[in-house]
């Protein structure tokens, strides 16, 4: 189930919207006018998306969530791309006869 369902849509954001006053609460970059998609975004400030505490909320605008999220985000990139990269080398170092051996000979 996504966190950000009929519940958040119709419920949390709008009243988040109002709590900021249709403003980034870091940049004070107002939001567009009604009709068009918003340039604001709810964040949850400690990533987790099930805690819909008012203090974990903060109306931010794309680069202010950005920068809010980058560092959880770029830590758990990083360990997926070592992951892939594990997972080439060993399919590569299992196609290699010539390992498996100098393994068995030490």
């Amino acid at each position: 189930m996504s966190p950000y369902g009929h519940h958040w849509r119709t419920i949390v954001l709008p009243a988040l919207r109002v709590r900021a006053s249709y403003a980034c609460e870091r940049c004070d970059l107002p939001d567009r006018p009604s009709g068009l998609r918003s340039a604001l975004d709810g964040a949850h400030l400690d990533g987790d998306t099930s805690n819909n505490d008012d203090m974990n909320l903060a109306l931010l605008c794309r680069r202010c969530h950005r920068a809010a999220d980058y560092p959880s985000w770029s830590a758990k990139f990083t360990q997926w791309l070592i992951g892939q990269r594990d997972e080439r080398v060993a399919k590569k170092d299992a196609a290699r006869p010539i390992l498996a051996y100098l393994e068995e000979a030490s």
